[in-house]
């Protein structure tokens, strides 16, 4: 056997053995509103999102197949562009946004999603559900199953996964920010992680107790009133499924 054919046989056992190039950390299936977005590579450093289990917005929802996310870059940090709805419920694409991951634990592997109108600019970069400018929309995001699944381009469910997070951590509780205080009123959103593991919910302003939540299914949202001109701490505590206690608080200079 000639020296040249060894050497090529040598080559194309290597090509062969080389393992493909890792996934982005972005790339894979997300929890998004009650449905699911699978976000897969386009080329180098690209990437676009398409619904595999329609998202439940009181309205417009966006149906499974369809193509609401563009995007680029690398590591934890991705932007680009969200496709939002006009209010007769036609497209409206362009709305700028960003990706940002903020967990890659297995079990907890989580992103912060934020979006702004197509008129409104981009988001800040830092932006968070507890703390972003007016105008700007913010998700934190569960990856319900990694790049290369089987199954994770063609999810028929049209209800909420089962591969949530089957426990509550105090970073999945969402409180708003303090610039959001500003007519002694405070909507509380309820992430789906909450809504899903929480079997009651107590809200307290300092050590008083001003709102408790029993009833199923616990809604996406509520909302504090009459609250103190002064400063306060807003405490939110969950009680599990599981008998588990989990609190988050945040301080507020007053309303």
């Amino acid at each position: 056997m000639s020296c040249r054919l060894i050497l090529l046989i040598a080559v194309l056992t290597a090509m062969a053995a080389a393992p493909a190039s890792a996934a982005e950390l972005v790339e894979g299936t997300w929890n998004f509103e009650g449905g699911q977005v699978l976000v897969e590579s386009t080329g180098t450093g690209t990437f676009k999102g398409t619904v595999t289990a329609p998202t439940k917005f009181s309205y417009c929802p966006h149906p499974k197949g369809e193509q609401i996310w563009s995007l680029s870059g690398t590591d934890k940090d991705f932007s680009g562009t969200h496709l939002w709805y006009r209010s007769d419920c036609t497209p409206n694409p362009g709305g700028k946004a960003t990706w940002r991951i903020i967990d890659t634990d297995p079990s907890s592997f989580r992103l912060i999603f934020c979006t702004r109108h197509p008129d409104a600019g981009a988001p800040n970069p830092a932006d968070t559900p507890d703390n972003h400018a007016s105008g700007t929309f913010c998700y934190e995001l569960t990856r319900a199953k990694p790049p290369g699944a089987a199954g994770s381009g063609d999810s028929g469910s049209t209800t909420a996964p089962s591969s949530q997070p089957s426990t509550l951590t105090p970073s999945q509780i969402s409180l708003p920010s303090s610039r959001s205080c500003s007519t002694r009123s405070l909507r509380i959103r309820l992430p789906l992680a909450v809504r899903r593991n929480a079997k009651r919910i107590s809200l307290y302003v300092d050590t008083k107790r001003v709102k408790r939540l029993t009833k199923r299914p616990l809604p996406k949202s509520t909302v504090l009133k009459k609250l103190p001109g002064r400063s306060f701490r807003l405490r939110f505590v969950a009680v599990t499924k599981k008998g588990k206690t989990v609190k988050r608080s945040k301080r507020y200079a007053g309303c």
